[in-house]
């Protein structure tokens, strides 16, 4: 969590305790808290506060969404791009009578759209995140939307990109798309995220109870989580004027770390990207009963073998299955991951460890 972040919710949790549904003053001051962080949240995305829904995260928008497109039209699938995150998949096949209309990438990650023309039913929406998980890639959403069938509404999932990079929407998912997102990528606390919705629309809420946020989420709001989101937004827009340099440090990594081993391949390597991702496939370890990320962790380095929500499941991952990477390549792909504050010490140390393993094992 970013200090401003940390700072704004121990200050909240002190001296907010009301309800924001409560009429008393406590309530009220809570729920003013709130409308204050929905503002805040929404100014610093462009997005319209009076659509934006706070919720635990993008797992709990992503059902919500699916659960909604369920409802309303039972005889049509749902379009997803075969990279999206797990949470989109798995509630689209849970929501959805009618089930996934696979939309296949190329091996850069790129949406192949003949699906959506060649499919006997148009789908009612189409997922495509705006910045992937596992490799960084960011999609192109204005030539997406060009490409795409009209009538079919965007569902963009902004998670990874939140804080990290402008979102600059087109005004197509702006006015007629879902979006959604969680804080703790960014530095927000776990917990907390949000779904902005289409601006004209009849939506049918996933979660039933006392009606809050004007009846389309119900559960107690918390203000505490709302406010320290608004903050990590606020401090993380305040950085952007850096992120040349950001995305510079990142290629001078992918160079020093290509340069230990020849067999060292990266993802996506010519795409626009994430400045603090890298992912690749690295060298084959002799030994199979230490993995990569073993090695790496009791050096002190936590890195994932692929999405960390289905990584301490033992699952392979869909989205190296869905740019092509076979078996061998998929168990030693290695995604590496930091932050602003992540000093240039530490990305070296990684280096230096790295290279130590390499030699180590003598691949």
């Amino acid at each position: 969590m970013c200090e401003a972040a940390l700072t704004r919710l121990e200050s909240t949790l002190r001296g907010f305790h009301g309800n924001p549904a409560s009429l008393h003053r406590a309530g009220q001051r809570a729920d003013a808290l709130l409308e204050d962080s929905r503002h805040i949240i929404a100014a610093e995305l462009g997005l319209d506060p009076a659509r934006l829904i706070f919720t635990s995260g993008a797992t709990e928008s992503a059902n919500a969404i699916a659960h909604h497109l369920g409802k309303i039209d039972s005889c049509r699938p749902v379009a997803a791009l075969g990279t999206e995150h797990a949470c989109v998949l798995d509630a689209i096949r849970h929501h959805v009578p009618r089930g996934t209309l696979d939309v296949p990438v190329t091996s850069d990650g790129h949406p192949n759209l003949a699906a959506l023309g060649n499919a006997s039913a148009p789908p009612s929406a189409l997922f495509a995140m705006l910045a992937n998980n596992e490799t960084g890639v960011i999609h192109d959403l204005p030539s997406l939307v060009l490409r795409v069938p009209p009538g079919i509404p965007f569902a963009v999932d902004v998670t990874q990109a939140v804080g990290r990079v402008p979102l600059n929407l087109p005004s197509a998912v702006l006015d007629n798309g879902f979006i959604f997102g969680s804080g703790h990528k960014m530095g927000a606390p776990i917990g907390v995220g949000f779904l902005h919705l289409p601006r004209e629309m009849v939506w049918t809420p996933f979660l039933q109870g006392g009606g809050q946020e004007d009846s389309r989420r119900s559960g107690t709001q918390n203000a505490p989580l709302a406010a320290a989101f608004a903050s990590a937004i606020q401090h993380r827009s305040g950085l952007f004027d850096t992120l040349a340099s950001q995305t510079l440090r990142r290629d001078r990594l992918a160079e020093r770390l290509a340069a230990i081993h020849p067999s060292i391949r990266f993802l996506c390597a010519d795409q626009p990207r994430l400045w603090n991702t890298l992912s690749f496939v690295a060298p084959e370890l002799t030994d199979c009963r230490q993995r990569w990320t073993v090695r790496l962790d009791k050096a002190g380095y936590a890195v994932s073998s692929g999405s960390a929500c289905t990584a301490g499941a033992g699952k392979a991952s869909h989205v190296l299955k869905a740019l092509g990477l076979g078996e061998g390549e998929s168990d030693r792909t290695l995604r590496v991951s930091w932050g602003w504050e992540t000093p240039d010490q530490d990305l070296d140390g990684f280096v230096q460890t790295f290279a130590e393993i390499c030699r180590a094992a003598a691949v």
